[in-house]
């Protein structure tokens, strides 16, 4: 069924657990998603990046997302991830999105704040869902050959003080936050500060975002739930086992061109990662 965002991410912040928020470039992608999702009847966010989205298109990725929903025994979303800028807010909500992530983390604390509200002044016109960032997760969803603690050394974790006033100053829904996660696959293991994470929650009183979900440790993931985590973000893994399984068959058979041969196996090897996260994510589902 197609879902408002909004009320999955509240719910689960209640309940204590997270829903998972899974990116897509494809058909295949999304069908593998939502196949794992009715399998453990949980609820789960279908995102694209603006990259994904321009790809695919942000009114074809609404079309998509839609009519798997509609066909779906549980709830689906559909996420705007890591807009930079008014415009790219517009033309997903434009399309048809229901929750759009507004991340200029990188800029100063008065230029976020100020774009920030912008963005929830506009989305308020179309009951639209608003994520903001504070504290800066850098990276990308790639397989990096450098450590874990080169790349956070260069990133901002998120100020607990910081983020109360931004949530505040914002009306956000939501906040994604910094605390040791980092977009990417990395030599080495985060290492989440759940401490931060608590104090953060303490203030802020809304569901908190975990962006850069790949790699991390399923009782690191545990435990960031417990403190205020309701939305998780996975991007990485998918591709990795997307790209990984493609291969197998083509080097297994380099003269097969059946397109859905060769992808059917990348289908079924997501649809197994997104299990297995969504049952770290919500504990009740075994």
């Amino acid at each position: 069924m197609w879902a408002h965002p909004r009320d999955l991410y509240q719910q689960a912040y209640k309940e204590g657990r997270a829903v998972g928020t899974f990116n897509i470039s494809n058909l295949e992608t999304l069908k593998a998603i939502v196949q794992a999702a009715e399998v453990l009847q949980a609820p789960v966010m279908i995102a694209t990046s603006r990259g994904e989205g321009s790809f695919i298109g942000f009114p074809m990725a609404v079309a998509m997302v839609k009519a798997l929903a509609e066909r779906a025994s549980v709830p689906v979303g559909l996420h705007l991830d890591h807009g930079k800028s008014m415009e790219d807010v517009r033309s997903a909500i434009e399309a048809g999105y229901l929750s759009v992530h507004i991340d200029v983390s990188d800029k100063s604390y008065e230029e976020n704040a100020e774009l920030t509200r912008q963005v929830v002044a506009y989305a308020k016109n179309f009951e639209v869902n608003v994520e903001g960032e504070i504290g800066h997760v850098g990276g990308t969803s790639s397989l990096h050959t450098g450590g874990v603690e080169e790349a956070l050394g260069k990133e901002g974790l998120t100020n607990p003080s910081e983020a109360w006033h931004y949530a505040s100053d914002t009306g956000i829904d939501q906040l994604a936050v910094a605390v040791g996660n980092i977009h990417g696959i990395y030599q080495g293991i985060p290492h989440i500060d759940c401490e931060r994470l608590k104090q953060i929650n303490q203030g802020v009183k809304k569901p908190l975002v975990l962006h850069g979900g790949s790699g991390i440790p399923d009782d690191q993931i545990r435990s960031a739930v417990a403190s205020g985590i309701a939305k998780i973000n996975v991007n990485s893994e998918l591709r990795l086992a997307y790209s990984q399984a493609v291969r197998k068959v083509l080097n297994e058979d380099p003269d097969l061109i059946v397109p859905y041969q060769i992808t059917g196996p990348a289908v079924k090897a997501i649809q197994q990662v997104v299990e297995s996260k969504i049952k770290v994510f919500d504990q009740k589902i075994s």
